[in-house]
């Protein structure tokens, strides 16, 4: 392969990762090599895409910029380059680096100097996804107005006349800033051109394209009567009869929030009851989550969860998902009812997600292992974490390997990662969430059970419906009284769900000596400054040179220290702070967090309370795959701040990378301020 020529097969590609170590290239060629993506010209795009379409965004990311590192190259002016280019846009919007996507797509519109429909389109969405993510109304408005002024060009630009699909992007967003006049303006061409696209009647783009294009038409009309209002029912029943995954439904409801939210205010007489009514006509994703009891041991001397129960409960099941829309579902992987509810739901097509608590092979033995019928359920089990079932998803909220004695910190702290993942995914889709459950009320009242998940999840308004197999029967669930739970000892007692911070400054070690000294009063003190204007102090905080450790009792406490670092530097780079201390203009953070739990010690060295463990040292590896400025957070830490209920932060997946030092790979998150 030529140095300027780009990879053609996974080989060439993984050839340009020789500088890491041989079990990460392994990584690399297994996960490229499942894509089943062919060799040949365009490889390298094809793979991106596939990743990308995958939600492996960091990944994707990754293969591009090894690919083609710069994107000002001869390689990047040819078509192969620009294409590839155009896809990065992409990846980088959807690892929410919207600063850089945009840099890059003003960048290639000036270089290509005509117009471009692609090049346009993904802009404007970047800007729109900006807006949507800013700070104040002002702020976001500004952004709209900016966005739709790029997807307006399709009205403008003769070579995009036909793109209905910038001009409705464009619509809804004049509806949002209440521009009716000028969207009641252009509305028939777009709606003409989208119904001159095709006529496939099982087409859903075009159908729900339409279907939102007369939602445009009710809000932004001069008058709004039952027939206009009907109509738009009308559209969006016939989205609903052509979708046919759950990305489409997603895609349909995009702009509906957008602009419902937008006018809710401003035009209420046209919204009373539309949003009822359009969730019945388009309904919203629904998210399930499910806990059930682990089959009865023989030794078991009270009958809970029978084996004789077993075959009763699943065709019960399958009644419930006969008369309920699901579609997709929460849970972890324990014989019994878990897996039971993991093969019911990927016999019928519906994607699983089974999350983990701690190292896999420690969890079979501990929770998959049964006296009765033991095979099937490792059956099952290896079937779902080897990936071999399709349309399962495999959560790691732990790697660790666990001691016995503290197992159950372990299992309800995986508890609160299904219910957070659960909660992530419906504010993702716009969605609706509800439990399932096989509870069989006893005495045994265990606080990290199957009873504990569902009164927490219930006490996070949740609704759930229990499944009793004394009675066989569905029926909702209140939360009983049980007593309350008793005090942990001795190891158990030690071992808390903490969230880990690691920071770490980019380029520390090229600074000169008097650069330190500044490092030292102008990056450690505004740290210092910083921890006094936060609600959640850290219970641990420690530094090396460049590199700050922090333990917070939250997640949110956790990830609102660790943006408003990142913050911090991002401030005093545009502000011109730093050359003050002898610092370079710019500088950059990486800040990863990790929710888990860990071992509260006292250090004998300093008599301090310090925090150990495996969670302690994967929390570190995560820092340094962290984009610059970014706050990157694993699966549990994402999963609790939704659990905790603060709205003010999101969490966003943006891929499964290999972590530094071989420790394994890692569900990714880029955790953000929401709006």
């Amino acid at each position: 392969m030529q140095p300027d020529s780009l990879p053609q097969d996974v080989d060439q590609l993984v050839a340009l990762f020789a500088d890491v170590t041989p079990r990460t290239q392994g990584f690399y060629k297994s996960t490229f090599s499942k894509t089943e993506v062919t060799p040949g010209p365009g490889y390298l795009e094809r793979l991106a895409e596939s990743l990308h379409r995958q939600g492996e965004n960091l990944l994707a990311l990754m293969i591009i910029e090894r690919g083609l590192p710069d994107e000002q190259s001869d390689q990047a002016n040819t078509d192969e380059g620009v294409s590839l280019l155009s896809l990065k846009i992409r990846v980088l919007h959807g690892v929410h680096s919207y600063g850089k996507a945009r840099q890059l797509a003003l960048s290639m519109m000036e270089r290509i100097g005509t117009p471009n429909v692609e090049l346009t389109g993904n802009l404007a969405s970047v800007i729109k996804s900006e807006a949507l993510a800013a700070g104040t109304l002002q702020h976001r408005n500004a952004l709209m107005k900016e966005s739709m002024g790029y997807y307006a060009r399709c009205f403008t630009v003769p070579e995009f006349e036909g793109s209905y699909w910038l001009g409705v992007n464009a619509l809804a967003l004049g509806v949002c800033l209440g521009e009716d006049r000028w969207v009641r303006e252009h509305l028939p061409g777009v709606v003409a051109e989208c119904e001159a696209s095709g006529d496939d009647p099982a087409d859903f783009w075009r159908i729900a394209t339409l279907a939102e294009l007369s939602l445009i038409a009710y809000l932004a009309g001069e008058s709004a009567d039952a027939a206009s209002r009907a109509q738009v029912i009308d559209h969006y029943e016939a989205a609903e009869r052509a979708c046919k995954d759950l990305q489409q439904r997603k895609s349909a409801r995009r702009n509906l929030g957008l602009m419902l939210t937008a006018l809710a205010n401003v035009k209420r007489d046209r919204l009373q009851g539309l949003a009822e009514a359009l969730d019945a006509a388009l309904r919203p994703a629904q998210v399930v989550l499910f806990t059930g009891h682990r089959v009865d041991q023989n030794d078991r001397p009270d009958a809970r969860f029978p084996l004789n129960a077993v075959p009763e409960f699943r065709d019960a099941l399958h009644r419930y998902l006969d008369s309920h829309a699901v579609d997709i579902g929460f849970s972890s992987a324990a014989n019994g009812g878990d897996l039971l509810f993991i093969d019911t739901l990927l016999v019928r097509g519906i994607t699983a997600h089974a999350i983990l608590p701690f190292n896999e092979e420690q969890f079979r033995d501990r929770s998959v292992r049964a006296d009765a019928d033991d095979a099937q359920w490792q059956t099952l089990y290896d079937g779902i974490v080897s990936g071999n079932r399709q349309g399962t998803v495999v959560w790691h909220a732990s790697q660790s390997q666990v001691d016995e004695t503290v197992e159950d910190a372990y299992y309800a702290y995986a508890n609160r990662v299904i219910l957070g993942m659960g909660l992530l995914k419906a504010q993702e889709l716009g969605g609706e969430l509800s439990g399932l459950a096989i509870i069989e009320p006893s005495q045994d009242f265990s606080q990290v059970g199957s009873l504990s998940a569902a009164k927490q999840w219930s006490s996070s308004n949740v609704a759930v419906r229990a499944w009793r197999p004394s009675n066989r029967e569905w029926e909702q669930f209140d939360a009983p009284e049980t007593p309350n739970p008793a005090a942990p000892s001795g190891d158990a007692a030690r071992v808390l769900s903490r969230t880990i911070l690691f920071a770490d400054v980019m380029g520390f070690c090229k600074l000169s000596e008097p650069a330190i000294a500044g490092f030292c009063e102008g990056v450690l003190g505004g740290i210092s400054k910083l921890l006094d204007d936060v609600d959640e102090r850290p219970l641990e905080l420690n530094t090396w040179g460049d590199g700050v450790f922090a333990i917070f009792d939250t997640a949110t406490g956790g990830a609102e220290f660790a943006l408003r670092l990142c913050e911090m530097m991002k401030e005093n780079n545009a502000g011109g702070v730093w050359p003050r201390f002898s610092l370079p203009e710019t500088m950059s953070m990486r800040v990863s967090l990790h929710s888990a739990p860990v071992r509260c010690l006292t250090n004998p060295l300093t008599g301090n309370i310090s925090h150990w463990g495996q969670n302690v040292s994967l929390a570190a590896r995560i820092e340094p795959i962290t984009l610059p400025n970014e706050v990157f957070g694993s699966v549990a830490t994402a999963a609790l701040i939704a659990a905790e209920g603060d709205r003010s932060l999101a969490a966003d997946f943006v891929g499964m990378v290999p972590l530094a030092k071989n420790f394994g790979s890692l569900e990714i998150f880029s955790i953000r301020r929401n709006g």
